[in-house]
């Protein structure tokens, strides 16, 4: 999707709220260090692929209000963050899902689509879902350096961060991540 990117490969794939927001702190922390130095520190992250969450989950329990928080604090950095839905034919509205259930503003939650635009069996809502993107029969990276077709909202939210990464490369400097968003979610 985008060509001309660096990746920073964060291990925090869980259900774990503590290592969930260890791993966004430390995105976090190197954007806003880019921020506080002009450039001369730290990383230009602008967006997160977040292909992981706890299906079934409310946002607004338990521990899992912090994971709103988080992609408050990444918007508010910089980042707009796009997350995967339940790979699993569910009105998420109803059913919940961590993160596509959190409600901040910096966060596009993404389902799967197959070659004819059409939702794949995934997670979707009227509510909580915000556009759906390639997903099926999508070439990837595997183990040991080798490419497998995979499937799933893991591999449609990497099309949107990519996609993020790529708007802003031709954007005005002065473009905030919630018009990133809007013209993302619009278009």
């Amino acid at each position: 999707v985008n060509w001309n990117v660096k990746l920073m490969i964060v291990m925090g794939s869980t259900g774990q709220t503590s290592i969930a927001l260890e791993a966004y702190g430390y995105v976090l922390d190197q954007r806003v260090l880019y921020n506080d130095t002009n450039g001369e520190q730290g990383a230009f992250v602008v967006a997160t692929n977040s292909s992981f969450g706890i299906d079934n989950a409310d946002c607004s329990s338990g521990n899992y209000p912090l994971w709103d928080e988080a992609y408050t604090a990444l918007g508010e950095a910089g980042i707009l963050s796009a997350a995967a839905t339940i790979n699993a034919n569910t009105n998420v509205d109803n059913a919940g899902d961590v993160p596509t259930g959190c409600t901040s503003d910096y966060l596009v939650t993404v389902t799967n689509t197959n070659r004819n635009d059409q939702k794949a069996s995934a997670g979707y809502g009227l509510e909580s879902i915000d556009l759906g993107a390639p997903g099926s029969s999508i070439i990837s990276t595997y183990s040991n350096g080798s490419t497998s077709s995979l499937s799933g909202t893991s591999m449609a939210t990497p099309h949107v961060a990519g996609a993020v990464a790529a708007f802003l490369a031709y954007a005005p400097e002065d473009i905030t991540v919630e018009e990133v968003k809007e013209a993302i979610v619009s278009s």
